[in-house]
């Protein structure tokens, strides 16, 4: 909202979301009132514990160096999640032997937070925090450019939750949306290519006499009528009707 005088920025609302690196979904959304990330850590991980058990266990939390701290680092190790909490801003362009260089052994005696530091430095550890980037990032993006999301409309810190959560919730709809389109046309293509197979066994083991036969009859009428049982036959044996029952119209 416009601060004194409309010359600058005042920052009243934090919004969070937890993002699954898998599908994109939104799994855990607050608002908070904190100027900086650095205390909405343990609120997220207390969310993740209310998820049903179906959805899976979380195994590793990403989050970028403004959710950086030593008691962060802690609470992840204590709820047996692996922090990847950036230690700092990197360089867009580093040099080829950085992203393929392991560091040096771990201490022994090293803490949480140097374990995580060296888990960071590690190639596994960097294609994993790379994730971060192409999962929660996008989801502000498209929330705030595509869905024109870009400011409350409510007052108060309980209108605003209640209308972050409405966002979310939209974007989850949105997502499961397009994530079952995307399944019905892989089973779709999946379907095509067998018929397609079938097609071309039925070609190949075929009589080669049917035109030859159809041919021989000095009756257009009779000719006719072969033609049509034949073109019959082999478009049932061609296509798989009952296989596209299966699909919903989306994905036909």
């Amino acid at each position: 909202m416009p601060g004194s005088g409309g010359k600058n920025f005042q920052q009243a609302y934090n919004v969070q979301a937890g993002v699954d690196t898998e599908t994109m979904m939104v799994v855990t959304e607050h608002v908070t009132q904190h100027a900086n990330d650095k205390l909405e850590v343990e609120p997220t991980l207390k969310a993740l514990e209310q998820l049903p058990d179906r959805l899976g266990k979380v195994e590793a939390l990403l989050a970028d160096t403004g959710y950086r701290s030593e008691s962060n680092t802690k609470v992840c190790d204590a709820a047996k999640i692996t922090p990847y909490l950036a230690g700092g801003r990197e360089s867009h362009h580093p040099p080829v032997e950085a992203r393929f260089t392991q560091p040096p052994a771990l201490a022994p005696d090293a803490d949480v937070v140097q374990a995580m530091d060296h888990r960071l430095a590690t190639i596994e550890g960097r294609a994993v925090y790379a994730l971060r980037k192409s999962t929660v990032e996008p989801v502000f993006g498209i929330i705030k450019s595509v869905l024109g999301f870009r400011h409350f409309h409510l007052r108060g810190l309980e209108g605003a939750s209640g209308e972050w959560t409405l966002v979310t919730t939209a974007w989850n709809l949105k997502r499961l949306f397009n994530l079952k389109s995307a399944a019905d046309r892989t089973v779709a293509a999946a379907c095509l290519k067998a018929s397609n197979m079938r097609r071309k066994r039925a070609i190949r083991n075929s009589p080669r006499s049917i035109s030859a036969t159809a041919m021989s009859r000095n009756s257009a009428n009779n000719s006719h009528q072969i033609l049509r049982r034949e073109f019959l036959r082999l478009m049932f044996t061609f296509c798989d009707f009952e296989t596209f029952t299966q699909l919903s119209p989306t994905g036909c």
